[in-house]
């Protein structure tokens, strides 16, 4: 037992050993820590804001929260996965990063589906409307 970090290290150097010399490169693994896998910190940014408007609308239109939960709850989980530390740095496998992607996608869809739900009961109230058009998703739009 030592009374202090100064008395163990004090000890411990009164002892003269000698420790191995390591020339491994730690930084390397870490260059580009919160830079790489940008398409997949960018997806994420995507579905997350996604997952916002499509609970601004389906609150808008006061959709039916039992035909919406499913789609909501989808959504929120897989965007929740993406805080893991591993996730949302960039540095997980290549493989579990694969898997994020599709869960992203599939999180992003299901947030389309409220959305689309929520369009397209806003738009059937309008009564003056003379002419019905077919409306289309393009997740390109505003890029």
């Amino acid at each position: 037992m030592y009374s202090s970090p100064n008395c163990y290290v004090k000890a411990v150097n009164g002892l003269n050993h000698s420790f191995d010399e390591r020339n491994v490169d730690y930084l390397s693994y870490w260059v580009g820590y919160y830079a790489n896998r940008p398409a997949l910190k960018y997806q994420d940014r995507l579905t997350n804001n996604i997952l916002q408007a499509g609970k601004q609308m389906s609150v808008l239109a006061r959709l039916d929260p039992s035909k919406t939960t499913a789609y909501m709850d989808e959504a929120r989980n897989e965007v929740a996965v993406m805080t893991h530390h591993d996730a949302i740095t960039g540095t997980s496998p290549q493989a579990t990063s694969d898997d994020y992607t599709s869960r992203l996608q599939s999180g992003y869809a299901a947030a389309k589906q409220v959305i689309r739900k929520a369009y397209s009961y806003l738009k059937s109230k309008d009564s003056e409307k003379k002419v019905v058009l077919n409306d289309v998703y393009c997740d390109f739009l505003n890029i």
